[in-house]
């Protein structure tokens, strides 16, 4: 029974997951995510940003949301070309297993164009 608990407690979905990164990347401007793999409870995250602060705001808003740990910066350089200059990165991080779950990322409201008077 402590197995199958344990087990219970350690699962997060993808849905769940996917929320995560959702709210943690929708706080960050100018960043892309490109790949994200999971293996158990870790995370391998590929990217792309306009700048190195929008990498680090990035891995700010990981810490701050309670749903990662451990993250680490492995690799990152800069891409030159077609006259835009561009960074690419590659993190690790741990799932919080203790983290409340998330909830999904919403829409930003649509503005309504304002009825033509007759």
């Amino acid at each position: 029974m402590d197995t199958i608990e344990k087990l219970q407690r350690d699962r997060t979905g993808g849905q769940e997951l996917l929320d995560m990164v959702a709210n943690t990347v929708s706080r960050t401007e100018n960043l892309w995510l490109t790949n994200l793999t999971r293996k158990g409870n870790s995370l391998d995250i590929l990217g792309s940003s306009a700048s190195v602060n929008a990498v680090a705001n990035f891995i700010t808003a990981m810490k701050r949301s309670g749903y990662f740990d451990k993250i680490e910066m492995t690799e990152t350089k800069e891409d030159t070309g077609k006259n835009v200059q561009t960074f690419s990165f590659k993190l690790t991080a741990e799932i919080n297993q203790s983290a409340p779950q998330a909830k999904p990322v919403s829409a930003p409201p649509q503005a309504v164009a304002p009825a033509k008077k007759s």
